[in-house]
């Protein structure tokens, strides 16, 4: 879709013609991001209150590496995530482990259990930041994730001390260069592309 559009410039950033309220006009969330002790066990368990059958892991590139910085950091995180969804709204359950200190390992240790962040995918990951960097807003962590079949992720959690508490993450995936705005039938495609792991219980 045409930058112009949306009133971005070249690389991303707001046209003169906007403001930030304007790029940050959201359709709606997207993804309840949970932080969980036990993979397993939590899959069990939102399979059986909230009725999540289908679970996706995503195939990491070996060939290229994750990207994440944490507090301007480059870091190793060892977590294991998994989407799944609940009517039209997707769950990501996020295991941290192993690696070293991250935003998810942060919050189990202060908070334990629970509500991480609501998500929304975008498809102008650029324009979102230059858009909270005018409200003083900048991203406590960011991450360029490979699959294996050739989608790129990147994500930003934007720093929650302004924002009421709640951290809010933007997603941008593309395939091939094609922003593509996550529901459930993509993650049956990339299942079967290889960029996901599909698990059931």
């Amino acid at each position: 879709m045409p930058d112009s559009i949306y009133g971005y410039g070249p690389e991303g950033t707001m046209s003169n013609s906007e403001d930030a309220g304007d790029i940050l006009k959201f359709r709606n969330a997207d993804q309840l991001g949970i932080v969980v002790r036990d993979m397993h066990e939590a899959m069990q368990n939102f399979s059986k209150l909230y009725g999540v059958r289908d679970w996706y892991r995503n195939a990491r590139n070996d060939q290229k590496p994750d990207k994440v910085i944490y507090k301007g950091k480059q870091i190793e995180q060892g977590n294991d995530m998994v989407l799944g969804y609940c009517g039209a709204l997707q769950l990501e359950l996020v295991q941290p482990g192993g690696g070293e200190q991250s935003i998810y390992t942060e919050h189990l240790e202060q908070h334990g259990e629970g509500l991480h962040h609501l998500g929304f995918y975008v498809p102008d990951l650029d324009a979102r930041l230059s858009a909270y960097a005018k409200l003083g807003i900048e991203p406590v962590q960011t991450c360029e994730l490979y699959a294996k079949g050739g989608a790129v992720t990147r994500c930003a959690y934007m720093d929650n001390s302004r924002t009421n508490g709640i951290t809010i993450e933007l997603i941008e995936t593309r395939m091939f260069g094609i922003h593509m705005r996550m529901k459930p039938v993509l993650l049956k495609i990339g299942s079967l592309m290889g960029d996901l792991e599909k698990l059931r219980l």
